[in-house]
């Protein structure tokens, strides 16, 4: 695949995407979320997983299911946000545990 070029994917071919966050700490767990857009379009997740494995190992992921696949060319855009704390993810004068946006990645898909 070319740099230039968009990754492939088999075209109405079923697939799931996910946000996923493994937080430090048990702290303000309900004020992570991630959000995704396709093609500038806002999708509400389909579940939200939250995995245990251990004391202190959580894993939280917001699941999208696209049960019929896509065609065509389109832009998926994730957003991912967390609790501020002045350490991790600045406050930036706010109030800790503020809920801050800490990363946006979008991707080009051609459903071929």
């Amino acid at each position: 695949m070319a740099l230039d070029q968009p990754p492939t994917f088999a075209a109405d071919t079923p697939f799931y995407t996910s946000g996923r966050f493994a937080p430090e700490t048990n702290r303000a767990l309900g004020k992570y979320g991630f959000e995704l857009d396709v093609d500038g379009v806002p999708r509400a997740a389909d579940f939200k997983q939250i995995t245990v494995d251990g004391p202190g190992n959580i894993i939280l992921a917001w699941v999208f299911n696209f049960p019929a696949g896509m065609t065509g060319i389109h832009v998926f855009t994730g957003r991912w946000y967390a609790p501020c704390d002045d350490v991790v993810y600045s406050c930036e004068g706010g109030h800790i545990n503020s809920v801050v946006l800490t990363l946006e990645r979008s991707v080009t898909v051609a459903f071929e």
